[in-house]
């Protein structure tokens, strides 16, 4: 049996849940619309294709702004297979790449109480967001 604290702490997260679900469906609504508005008005735009920010003027003064940038990912493996011939060229792979570092969770747990330790003093730990699902009974449909 829930307590009354706790039968509203998990009705204010349920409604709370449904309003994220539906403001999804609203973000979602608002980037479609807005790529449409990015087609329609490249036209507009210098050059509709480049990265940055670039500038339309419009009727009464007022100006679009319109700013793109891109997401790259660098493939490690490859990076690293490409170190010789950039060299080559003079490209310095540690000015071009931010190597950082990243804990292998797996291995981390494996390590013995003492290396743990030892570890733990470069190591920042904090705890996430925990994650609540209302998972109904087998046999409900």
């Amino acid at each position: 049996m829930l307590t009354p604290t706790q039968h509203a702490a998990l009705s204010t997260w349920y409604v709370a849940s449904a309003e994220a679900e539906a403001a999804k469906l609203v973000i979602a609504r608002e980037q479609a619309a807005r790529k449409l508005a990015c087609e329609a008005l490249a036209p507009l735009l210098p050059d509709a294709d480049g990265e940055g920010t670039m500038y339309a003027d419009l009727p009464d003064g007022w100006r679009l702004k319109r700013t793109i940038g891109y997401t790259r990912k660098v493939d490690a493996r490859t990076v690293e297979a490409l170190r010789a011939p950039l060299k080559a060229l003079h490209v310095s792979l540690d000015r071009l790449v931010d190597w950082k570092p990243a804990l292998v969770t797996k291995e981390y747990r494996e390590l013995t109480a003492e290396a743990r330790a030892v570890f733990d003093q470069c190591l920042t730990t904090t705890p996430g967001l925990p994650a609540l699902e209302l998972v109904p009974p087998k046999d409900a449909k």
